[in-house]
């Protein structure tokens, strides 16, 4: 009990840094959208070449300018990229352990055989591609995937018996009483 309630906790603590980390992403994103349209239009009508010719002191400024434009641009993306790569460093050392671990708990047989099998389902029945189904990471839509893939394979079991046991019958001769003779047809 104590276990699970720790848990929890520390999901709630995860899910409001998650919640954090996107705010500041959306935040990065809007500062790199105002530096573009604050600064950057005075700038993209600019041509260098000519302006280097004809006003070599301007050149420079709108140069430093465009130079300091290029490098806070950069510093955002970087941030971005480095956000990005923290959370899939989070999602494969955290998220992915424990969700093997509750589907090798919930799912019998779980392993990478059913695990394709699966997969293929989702895709042949499904219209899944093979990038989307690497995206999921929560256990639960594996889960519903598998049950999919279990009712499927059920249906197609009893299809099969079906035709066998449709196969199996076969009219039987009728039985004659003893002193009579088989009339023909």
């Amino acid at each position: 009990e104590l276990a699970r309630q720790r848990e929890e906790v520390q999901e709630k603590v995860r899910q409001g840094i998650s919640d954090q980390q996107k705010q500041y992403l959306q935040a990065l994103e809007t500062q790199q959208k105002l530096v573009w349209s604050l600064v950057a239009p005075e700038l993209q009508s600019v041509n260098l070449d000519q302006l280097a010719s004809d006003d070599p002191a301007e050149y420079v400024k709108v140069s430093n300018k465009l130079n300091r434009v290029n490098m806070a641009i950069q510093g955002i993306q970087a941030e971005q990229q480095r956000l990005a790569q923290q959370e899939r460093d989070h999602i494969e050392k955290v998220i992915l352990p424990k969700a093997a671990e509750e589907l090798q708990r919930d799912i019998p047989n779980w392993g990478a055989d059913l695990q394709r099998n699966i997969s293929r389902n989702a895709m042949e029945k499904y219209g899944f591609t093979t990038e989307e189904l690497s995206m999921v990471v929560d256990p639960r839509y594996i889960k519903v995937l598998h049950d999919a893939f279990q009712f499927n394979d059920g249906k197609k079991s009893a299809e099969t018996q079906k035709t066998i046991a449709a196969k199996k019958v076969v009219e039987k001769p009728k039985v004659l009483k003893p002193g009579t003779t088989q009339q023909a047809k």
